[in-house]
């Protein structure tokens, strides 16, 4: 299988595909609504929104949930906000370079 033919497969199956250290991600991202599937800097977006009203509104929860020795959901919060400190940068350069 040639390159194209394999990135035209990855197209098909996924939403986004990307690159990182050689090895190819794909992410299926489900249509909203009818629309489109939003794009990942909007997801990040919606996501970073959610957690930080949670902080804000929410303090003590909060504070529940990243304590690593009695929350499950400690150690999967903390890995997607060290995630979002590489991703979310990148994806907003993405943006704003990307200029048709």
């Amino acid at each position: 299988m040639t390159l194209q033919g394999r990135w035209g497969l990855l197209d098909s199956l996924f939403s986004v595909t990307e690159e990182r250290n050689g090895k190819v991600r794909g992410i299926a991202l489900p249509a909203v609504g009818g629309h489109p599937a939003p794009v990942p800097l909007m997801l990040w977006w919606a996501l970073l929104l959610g957690l930080s009203s949670l902080v804000r509104y929410h303090p003590t929860a909060w504070t529940r949930a990243i304590d690593l020795d009695t929350s499950v959901l400690a150690a999967p919060l903390r890995e997607v906000i060290d995630i979002a400190k590489v991703r979310v940068p990148e994806r907003l350069l993405t943006a704003l370079t990307d200029v048709p």
